[in-house]
């Protein structure tokens, strides 16, 4: 049973670390963390898969970044989406319920997602972003440290 653990962790490390430098793995799970944090439920691993394809980015790496974006998290991504959009625009609404259907309100509501989100997401996303580099720049040096040794 341990070596199938083994054997599995080996082709997980191997398919994140393969053929891209250590930035382009940060920066795609950092990206991918930034997705995942915007209101894009349900289109979020299609539009990370597009964007590693449109930059050429490690798929596998983005979309690890993107699994962050699990359904029991959606309510504190949108809570703290709508309260940093609220202070970014000095906007003092509250949700009522139930909510008044109005244009102004789903303007309101939408506009401090929006905008929440994308602050939210670069201040998440650079955190993932050096976590991911520094995890694989770390995992690189022990695997040359290993084969180095073994060389000689």
């Amino acid at each position: 049973m341990s070596s199938k653990k083994n054997k599995l962790s080996n082709s997980v490390k191997e398919v994140l670390f393969q053929d891209s430098t250590p930035l382009k793995i940060g920066l795609a799970v950092g990206i991918g963390a930034f997705i995942a944090v915007t209101p894009t439920y349900g289109f979020q691993t299609a539009l990370a898969l597009l964007i590693a394809f449109l930059f050429r980015l490690n798929k596998p790496a983005i979309v690890l970044g993107t699994m962050l974006a699990v359904p029991w998290l959606y309510p504190i991504w949108i809570y703290c989406d709508y309260s940093i959009g609220n202070w970014i625009l000095n906007n003092s609404a509250t949700i009522e319920f139930p909510p008044p259907i109005s244009f102004e309100f789903i303007y309101s509501v939408f506009s401090s997602l929006l905008i929440g989100s994308v602050f939210f997401g670069l201040v998440f996303g650079a955190v993932f972003f050096f976590i991911a580099f520094i995890v694989t720049k770390v995992y690189r040096n022990r695997k040359y440290d290993k084969s180095y040794s073994i060389a000689q």
